[in-house]
Parts: structure tokens; C-alpha cells; sequence
């Protein structure tokens, strides 16, 4: 028998490449960019556009990604840390941790930004509030500091297009709500 963290997880999954197929499978091209292209722009963290009253982008870019890697990266991240937590607690985790990232992102990142990274990040830091708070789980602690750790070094090399702020937002509002909603 499948267990709920199992189903909610593998089902957040399932969206995200659903959402990461549909411009394969619906034109969304209007001559300049491909259709991929202007999916990803239509939902993407656009700063001007959230500015102008787009505040939806905040959510949807959550469900965007780049390219096939950073899905899969996402995806498996997602894997990892999603089916280990009751769905009640790790649904709304995921959805607070990736708008508080986008905020986060909006107020720091002049740049567009995609990605599922800050609402994860958010759930690591939820099991590192965790892991802080009950001994049983504190082999993990290490583990989820240095994920966390080499993470922001990788998004810190000059060039990268990783939204830090987006990992850093993600991360705190996921340690808080770990001390909320233990």
C-alpha cells in the first residue's frame, strides 16, 4: 500500500513534468521565441510584470524550470526530502517556502527566475528545524547543512544563474515553520 507522503510527492512531481511538457505539446510561439520560451516567460518570476500586478508569477514559476537538468535535479531534490513528510505539513511548506523564496527573489534579483529550488530548499530547512529539535533526528543535521552549504557556494560562483535568494528565502521560511508546525 502506497503511503500519503509517497502520493503527494510523487504526485508534485508528476505536475511539475507535466507542466515542464506542455509547450511540447501546445504551440505556445508567437514567432520570436520557441514555444518553451514563451511558456516560461508567460509564468516566469518577471519583476516588472509582478510590479504591474502580476503577483501570480510569484506561484507559478515554482512550477517552471529551465531546462530538462534543472527539472531533474529538482525533481530528484524533491524525491529525496518530499516523501519522507506527512503531506499535511509538507504541501503547505512546499507552497509558502517557494512564494517567500520568489519574494525574497523579487526584492533582491533583478533577473527572471524558475524553479521548484526555494519551495525544496524550504522543506530541508523544515527537516533541519526538525533534526534541531528532536536528538533521534540529528545524524541528519550535518547532512542538510552541507547540502544546504554547497548549494549556496554553487549559486555563488560568478556566471551561475542560480536564484540564491530564491534558495535563501525557501530555506529560512522552511527552519521557521519547522518550529511552528513541528
Amino acid at each position: 500500500m502506497l503511503d500519503s507522503a509517497f502520493i503527494a510527492t510523487i504526485t508534485l512531481i508528476l505536475i511539475n513534468v507535466g507542466i515542464f511538457t506542455l509547450p511540447f505539446v501546445i504551440d505556445f510561439s508567437k514567432g520570436v521565441y520557441s514555444s518553451f520560451q514563451e511558456f516560461v516567460m508567460l509564468g516566469w518570476k518577471d519583476n516588472e510584470e509582478v510590479k504591474g500586478g502580476e503577483y501570480y508569477r510569484l506561484l507559478t514559476s515554482i512550477f517552471l524550470h529551465a531546462d530538462v537538468l534543472h527539472l531533474l535535479s529538482n525533481m530528484y531534490a524533491l524525491w529525496i526530502f518530499g516523501r519522507s513528510l506527512n503531506p499535511l505539513v509538507m504541501l503547505p511548506i512546499f507552497f509558502v517556502s517557494g512564494l517567500v523564496g520568489n519574494i525574497l527573489s523579487f526584492l533582491f534579483n533583478k533577473m527572471p527566475s524558475v524553479g521548484a529550488s526555494g519551495a525544496i530548499f524550504g522543506l530541508v530547512g523544515y527537516i533541519l528545524a526538525l533534526s534541531f529539535q528532536f536528538p533521534i533526528l540529528s545524524g541528519s543535521s550535518f547532512d542538510l547543512i552541507f547540502f544546504v552549504v554547497i548549494s549556496f557556494i554553487f549559486a555563488s560562483i560568478p556566471g551561475s544563474k542560480i536564484d540564491i535568494y530564491g534558495h535563501l528565502g525557501g530555506v529560512v521560511a522552511g527552519f521557521i515553520l519547522g518550529f511552528v508546525l513541528k
